[in-house]
């Protein structure tokens, strides 16, 4: 068995004994009171990714007096999915305040995340599935999450809000297909990512004249479903981390690898 199916066959044994296999971002945002909707994007290489949707609709507002606004795109960061934006409920968290002021707001996942591990032909324990990079998912999965938004509400335009990856890859669009310009009517860029060279961690600056060259390494880990990986990791993290003297261990590698 290849290690690609082992790993997701972990994932999901772990995330089913952990109770979080039927949890999604609808069902959290669901358990504030918010509407929520899910639809499936076909991007043009065959990629099924799921958007999630929470209609401006505030509550304690009649419906005759709403006024119309532009739809909202929030996109994750490195490793995440639209789960992100929606932990922190409604008392701070962006997306229930947008909503809340009548914004219709979309939550975006790229290839590869939680909510993006189907295709039309390809399995997603295959190494051809996970044979992609940000070139992909910016200049791909983020214009035809553009594309279907705007025709499912109407608009010409929407706002958009990155979160890391998020950035990187509208600023990636940007440079590369700068006519998705006229489709933004503003951009917020939190943790915006563009450059590398600065970074400071003495693991990645290890790794980078092993795994920067292609190699048979560099091929294997860039067709890994680190997904998979990550999610394992926070499964198990706050169990292996919550008490001395794993705790002081999981945050020197935390730091290692963040600062």
């Amino acid at each position: 068995m290849k290690a690609q199916s082992i790993v997701i066959s972990l994932a999901l044994l772990l995330e089913t004994v952990n109770g979080n296999l039927s949890l999604n971002t609808c069902d959290r945002i669901l358990q504030h009171g918010y509407p929520c909707e899910n639809y499936t994007v076909t991007t043009q290489d065959g990629y099924l990714p799921t958007l999630f949707r929470t209609p401006g609709n505030p509550r304690g507002r009649e419906k005759q007096n709403e006024v119309k606004s532009p739809p909202v795109l929030l996109m994750h960061c490195l490793l995440c999915s639209s789960d992100v934006f929606v932990l922190n409920g409604p008392n701070d968290g962006l997306p229930f305040m947008l909503a809340a002021g009548g914004y219709d707001v979309w939550f975006g996942n790229a290839r590869g995340n939680t909510y993006s591990q189907r295709h039309i032909y390809l399995s997603p324990t295959s190494e051809k599935f996970w044979a992609f990079s940000l070139d992909e998912i910016a200049l791909i999965d983020l214009p035809t999450t553009i594309e279907y938004i705007l025709a499912a509400t109407n608009e010409q335009k929407l706002h958009y809000i990155g979160y890391s990856q998020g950035s990187t890859i509208f600023m990636m669009l940007q440079c590369a297909k700068p006519e998705y310009g006229q489709k933004i009517m503003t951009s917020h860029l939190m943790a915006p990512t563009v450059f590398m060279r600065h970074v400071r961690s003495p693991i990645f600056l290890y790794l980078v004249p092993l795994l920067g060259p292609p190699s048979d390494a560099a091929n294997f880990l860039g067709t890994f479903p680190m997904q998979n990986v990550m999610g394992m990791i926070r499964i198990l993290g706050w169990r292996l981390c919550n008490s001395p003297p794993m705790d002081v261990i999981c945050l020197r590698l935390m730091q290692l690898i963040g600062g």
